[in-house]
């Protein structure tokens, strides 16, 4: 499949395409093909579309710069790809409590948030998905023991799942004798290596992620500060893609690990916390995103993983964090 892009934009887009291509059995390539997304940049505009599966020889891509980041480039991708957004899948109803009254909408909005019935659902529903829009009016709020997940939706970053529900649907395996630790699978791009769940590393998600660092919990309360610098592009703009940083919290066997959180650099405090945040690791399937910070301060989390993940991800400036941290008895 062949882009064509607008300079001015290409940069996001090609990392979009780098990521999907060195995770999934697709490969976007700016070399000549018989599939092109053309790619274009409406000044007057200030969203970007694009349409669902491959329905013309050369099929609509609008990026302009108020969606400058390869995680809102992969959004319009995965929509080139076939997928809908996620808080269209037909069990929406089941993870969000929807407000927005879809009537009142002109018809291209209304497409934005209305069910797609007769789904295959793929992969679990996942606040954290890229296909997730953020909720900047309170028109759509996490339901149940959700509650908390709302800074989660929107962050333009891709998720474990989103990876995983491409392979699925495009059939992308691997022939191989890899074994693949902590929920990893064999990556169709490179079959020697496994795609893992964000803070597990090396060829078979043993490891911890790079770059990082490993921190024992005792019953007495100790801290840890992850301080995480992305710069600023062009003077003060976010950078085309987040940099991480991964904490292991380690425990002994049966001992449930307890956080807060001190969020010492505030202003990242936007709708799904898509310039930078802190998230801990806590559901029970660790490949589905967990809640995300960056708004707050002495913010608890009990985790009954060892070790206990922390990702912190950032895309301008200085981010740090005080966690403290300890087990229970």
């Amino acid at each position: 499949m062949r882009l064509i892009p607008d300079l001015s934009m290409s940069e996001a887009v090609l990392r979009a395409m780098e990521l999907i291509s060195t995770h999934t059995c697709i490969k976007f390539s700016t070399e000549p093909s018989d599939v092109m997304i053309r790619m274009e940049s409406d000044p007057t505009q200030n969203f970007c579309y694009a349409e669902i599966g491959h329905v013309r020889p050369h099929q609509k891509f609008s990026f302009v710069s108020a969606c400058y980041s390869s995680g809102a480039a992969a959004h319009e991708l995965i929509h080139s790809l076939g997928f809908i957004h996620t808080h269209q899948r037909s069990d929406r109803d089941q993870y969000l409590d929807f407000k927005m009254n879809l009537e009142d909408m002109t018809p291209d909005m209304r497409d934005q948030y209305k069910i797609y019935e007769g789904q295959t659902l793929y992969v679990p529903y996942d606040y954290g998905s890229v296909m997730h829009y953020p909720d900047e009016s309170g028109n759509y709020y996490p339901i149940e023991k959700n509650i908390r997940m709302t800074d989660t939706m929107g962050t333009e970053m891709l998720a474990f799942y989103d990876y995983l529900m491409i392979n699925k649907y495009y059939e992308c395996s691997c022939d191989t004798d890899l074994k693949c630790q902590n929920n990893g699978y064999p990556n169709p791009a490179n079959c020697s290596q496994c795609n893992c769940p964000y803070g597990y590393g090396g060829d078979d998600c043993s490891r911890r992620a790079e770059p990082g660092q490993t921190v024992i919990a005792t019953l007495e309360p100790q801290t840890v500060t992850i301080k995480l610098d992305a710069g600023f592009r062009n003077g003060d703009e976010r950078q085309v893609d987040f940099i991480y940083s991964y904490l292991w919290i380690e425990a002994p066997a049966n001992k449930s690990i307890v956080t807060r959180i001190e969020l010492v650099s505030k202003e990242k405090c936007v709708p799904g916390c898509s310039r930078g945040g802190l998230e801990i690791k806590i559901n029970d399937d660790d490949r589905l995103t967990s809640r995300r910070f960056c708004c707050g301060t002495g913010q608890f989390d009990r985790s009954f993983h060892s070790p206990t993940i922390v990702m912190a991800y950032n895309s301008v400036g200085m981010d740090e964090y005080i966690i403290h941290y300890r087990h229970d008895p």
